[in-house]
């Protein structure tokens, strides 16, 4: 099935070239677009909740703890090694554009911004599966930021929205920044302990879980301000993709 989708997207990007310039190297040209990924690291535009590509944007900034990807193409066999490649890279990375928010020492979070993304394959949601176990084992997140929804139709079958979990699927890249930067103040507060041996050690969601301390406010979160406020509401800005399980 994989084959067959390759071979119908070369088929059809072939198609809108001239027989006359449909030589080696336009064949070639071709493959290479529909094998190479275009990802993108966003950041957020200030005074807005837009979030833009980084390197485009230079007053825009990430948030510390946390890494926002677009993924610019449909995600088959073909590119889903170059993506977890570039997610790699980005989270590598991470100090090298202007940040904000609460200070800790790596990454916590990982977005993907899914709107641009129109097809997924089997090997692929399989790929992406074998990664969020990776972050899993690394004590990262992802979060996952405006599928479309034969996109979410696809993860839902392969069972890859319960092993993520609806909590982190969301309409906006705003809405999973301001959850992230939440968890990230709250993994910031956690006192500091020994280390428990690793078949004890509790996962970060298990962590969240059991941590009590006040909520802080997303500008403060963004500032560095560490004030809390007085209600720990949930933000009824937030929208998650998916209802909550009663």
């Amino acid at each position: 099935m994989s084959t067959l989708s390759l071979s119908l997207s070369l088929s059809l990007s072939l198609s809108r070239v001239d027989a006359c310039q449909c030589t080696p190297i336009t064949i070639f040209l071709k493959i290479s677009q529909l094998l190479i990924c275009f990802a993108a690291g966003l950041g957020r535009l200030p005074g807005i909740t837009v979030y833009r590509n980084i390197e485009q944007y230079p007053e825009a900034y990430a948030s510390n703890g946390i890494v926002i990807v677009r993924i610019d193409a449909p995600i088959y066999f073909g590119n889903i090694s170059n993506i977890k490649d570039r997610l790699r890279e980005y989270e590598i990375e991470v100090d090298k554009f202007t940040r904000r928010g609460p200070e800790v020492d790596r990454v916590y979070f990982v977005i993907l911004e899914m709107a641009p993304v129109t097809y997924v394959d089997s090997i692929a949601v399989q790929a992406l599966k074998d990664l969020h176990q990776e972050y899993k084992s690394r004590d990262i997140q992802i979060a996952i930021s405006n599928p479309n929804q034969d996109i979410l139709l696809t993860f839902s079958k392969s069972g890859g929205v319960d092993m993520i979990s609806k909590e982190w699927l969301f309409v906006r890249v705003y809405d999973a920044v301001q959850v992230c930067l939440q968890h990230v103040q709250s993994i910031k507060e956690m006192p500091t302990t020994p280390d428990p041996p690793p078949e004890e050690r509790p996962s970060l969601l298990e962590r969240l879980l059991r941590q009590t301390g006040e909520d802080l406010s997303i500008p403060e979160l963004e500032s560095g301000n560490q004030r809390p406020l007085a209600s720990k509401d949930t933000d009824p800005q937030l929208e998650p993709l998916l209802p909550r399980r009663p």
